[in-house]
């Protein structure tokens, strides 16, 4: 987790943000919901969304609280041909 979310005295000092140990736990919690339409035997579309929610030490540091944003959102959508 320190790795990801910690700033340590020389990342504090190049960034201006805080200095922060995170410490092991649960990351975040996550939901996602996802779709296929098939438009003939042989074109799809997909669509999904996910949602991740940082918790715990990572929603804590320094690096989401000063510069990002403890919701985190992933989208995507596809077109398929199968044969």
């Amino acid at each position: 987790m320190d790795t990801y979310f910690g700033v340590d005295s020389e990342d504090s000092r190049d960034s201006g943000l805080k200095k922060f140990t995170a410490d092991e736990g649960f990351r975040d919690v996550n939901a996602q919901v996802a779709a296929v339409f098939h438009f003939s035997a042989n074109w799809h579309l997909g669509a999904g969304i996910k949602y991740f929610g940082l918790i715990g030490d990572a929603s804590d540091s320094p690096l989401v609280d000063g510069r990002g944003d403890a919701n985190q959102f992933v989208y995507g959508l596809g077109v398929a041909y199968s044969w």
